[in-house]
């Protein structure tokens, strides 16, 4: 993943005492994606990601669709009444994998993307339960991490 621009952390800070969120903006371009048929993934180096935060804590991604908003993966979206493309992610200990499936079997090469990465402590997850974790609006808000 030597392709990827804005990959630097956007944000993190120390709430709570010890809670820390970090989040990480980047874009996955249309060729890194690798076809491993029938899906797309790429694998991203992701170092804020610990062994502490995969055992206790969590790590949201986001994509932005072709509006300009934030979806939370997973997620399914309808393409047609044939078909929909399922949008995944798996992380381990400073690591994150993306996956785009077409349900129809016949994947098309992603298109660039923009991701957000959020990590969670799992004090951070303890301290608020009021958070929409799959609404990045919510998430920014409520934690203060900038948008950008």
């Amino acid at each position: 993943m030597n392709g990827c621009s804005k990959d630097v952390p956007e944000h993190t800070h120390d709430m709570y005492g010890n809670a820390q969120i970090s989040s990480k903006s980047l874009t996955v371009f249309s060729w890194e994606w690798t076809l491993l048929d029938p899906e797309y993934y790429v694998d991203l180096s992701v170092p804020e990601i610990t062994q502490a935060v995969v055992d206790n804590g969590a790590v949201m991604v986001y994509y932005e669709n072709m509006y300009g908003e934030w979806e939370a993966m997973p997620n399914t979206v309808a393409v047609s009444t044939n078909y929909s493309t399922v949008y995944s992610f798996s992380h381990w200990s400073g690591h994150v994998s993306l996956y785009v499936f077409d349900t129809d079997w016949l994947t098309l090469s992603p298109d660039d993307m923009n991701i957000k990465i959020v990590i969670i402590s799992e004090r951070q997850l303890m301290q608020d339960a009021s958070i929409d974790w799959t609404n990045y609006e919510d998430v920014t808000a409520k934690l203060n991490i900038e948008s950008k």
